[in-house]
């Protein structure tokens, strides 16, 4: 575990930005609220809580090794759901928590929508209070934004629902090893970002002779007409445009590199209520080299070629 050092010029008192968004802010935001250093204050001697989904149980061990060997700014230790929801949360401690950013939306004759991001939170406890610290998109199946529209955000149980049986897409061994990563490097850099600004680090160079491994989920298409969704992998020709190695493949292969710290990387995307994130991940280190959003739901060409410019 690294020295926590709290100063002023450490983390200043400014908006801090992680993967997609780190600030005080439990919602999607172009400018999240800035928070105080002081809530930071002694988070070294104290513990985070990851609050893990029915479905982590078989792989606990994996999570527990993935998450552990990032987070380094105090004790991490794991609690199911069902465990949490009647544990009393503790002054000082900190936790990961699904959280659900439910904007209501009124059309001109009245009638009533619901505009859904889901998002994995980090939070402290100070006093009667939670401090959130960032919100990091996760990319729930159709099915999670279309039970809020028919049945209202209490009527659907969404969270709940969350955490025992909606697929959470980006919910795996490498894409949150990458979140804590850029979350436990970023309380102790002085650099920040919007989490909607272009990220491009020079290593990204590197796929010019690496094989890059692409998720599958990168072949989503979302019907909007008639709010429906399908994968088509054998049918697209979405990666003519990459003019490197690479290999298309599951989310599984992908953590078992991410579990053999391999010198691979892997390209994935996280869709959001408003658009999409295209993401490159260092499997060895779960650095997140490049994320890029742009409007629209699909992957296409277009966004694959900004990846190739930006490794040029």
């Amino acid at each position: 575990m690294r020295n926590f050092i709290l100063i002023g010029f450490l983390l200043l008192d400014s908006i801090i930005f992680s993967q997609f968004q780190l600030g005080a802010e439990n919602r999607s935001s172009m400018a999240p609220v800035a928070f105080s250093p002081k809530y930071l204050e002694g988070i070294e001697t104290t513990r985070t809580i990851f609050v893990h989904r029915d479905s982590d149980e078989n792989l606990l061990h994996e999570l527990k090794e993935a998450l552990g060997s990032v987070w380094d700014i105090n004790e991490l230790v794991f609690m199911s759901y069902d465990d949490f929801l009647s544990y009393q949360v503790k002054n000082g401690e900190c936790y990961f928590t699904i959280s659900v950013d439910n904007t209501v939306v009124t059309g001109s004759g009245g009638s009533v929508s619901y505009l859904s991001n889901f998002g994995l939170s980090f939070w402290r406890q100070v006093g009667e209070y939670p401090k959130f610290f960032s919100y990091t998109q996760l990319f729930a199946e159709l099915e999670a934004n279309l039970a809020v529209m028919r049945e209202g955000l209490e009527g659907s149980n969404i969270l709940e629902r969350l955490y025992t049986e909606i697929d959470i897409r980006n919910w795996n061994l490498t894409f949150l090893k990458a979140t804590l990563k850029d979350i436990s490097d970023a309380l102790y850099a002085t650099t920040s970002r919007s989490p909607y600004k272009l990220l491009a680090k020079s290593d990204l160079s590197r796929l010019k002779s690496k094989t890059l491994y692409v998720s599958d989920d990168l072949f989503y298409d979302l019907k909007r007409i008639s709010r429906s969704e399908t994968k088509n992998v054998q049918g697209s020709n979405l990666m003519d445009a990459y003019t490197y190695a690479y290999k298309v493949v599951n989310n599984g292969l992908i953590d078992e590199l991410t579990l053999e710290q391999a010198d691979e990387y892997c390209l994935t995307y996280v869709r959001n209520a408003l658009g999409k994130f295209l993401v490159v991940i260092h499997l060895e280190t779960g650095e997140l080299l490049f994320s890029f959003y742009t409007r629209g739901y699909d992957v296409d060409k277009g966004d694959i070629r900004v990846l190739l410019k930006n490794m040029n």
